[in-house]
């Protein structure tokens, strides 16, 4: 069970929500009808159980803010990069092994980064390209590795 019930949130064809929560629900997996709410800016799956995240969500092309907190993420979903005006990420308290470079290389609008309680070892140096990152977050981390410049 993906642990969706009665409570689910979302209607088919009801694509104007801006702010979608499905924390604390157990989710393995993302159910691929969020990716119908094309309108939405905030997304919040943190307190879950999931491990990627379903290509399909490449439709959320509004999305600012980004929960994926507490989860059991070892990389960064690919479809991070599909998120042009993300602003905001979290994905503490997973399971990320590293930063994917060539997500967060499209992830320019990006002011705050917390990947605080992982298990990174290195900061790539695709993070330059994240150009309007003010706050990056990374304690409780295992980085040897930091970039020069």
């Amino acid at each position: 069970s993906s642990g969706i019930n009665a409570e689910w949130p979302l209607r088919p064809g009801r694509g104007k929500s801006t702010s979608v929560t499905l924390c604390n629900k157990n989710l393995t997996s993302v159910p691929v009808l969020l990716s119908r709410v094309t309108g939405t800016k905030h997304l919040t799956l943190k307190n879950n159980k999931l491990r990627e995240l379903p290509y399909e969500l490449e439709s959320l092309k509004s999305l600012q803010i980004l929960n994926l907190g507490n989860n059991e993420f070892q990389h960064l979903p690919l479809v991070l990069g599909c998120f042009p005006l993300i602003e905001t990420l979290h994905v503490f308290n997973n399971k990320l092994e590293d930063l994917t470079g060539e997500v967060l290389v499209r992830l320019s609008k990006c002011k705050l980064l917390n990947a605080n309680n992982n298990s990174i070892t290195a900061i790539p140096p695709e993070i330059r390209g994240m150009k309007s990152l003010k706050i990056l977050c990374l304690e409780k981390n295992k980085i040897t590795v930091i970039p020069k410049e």
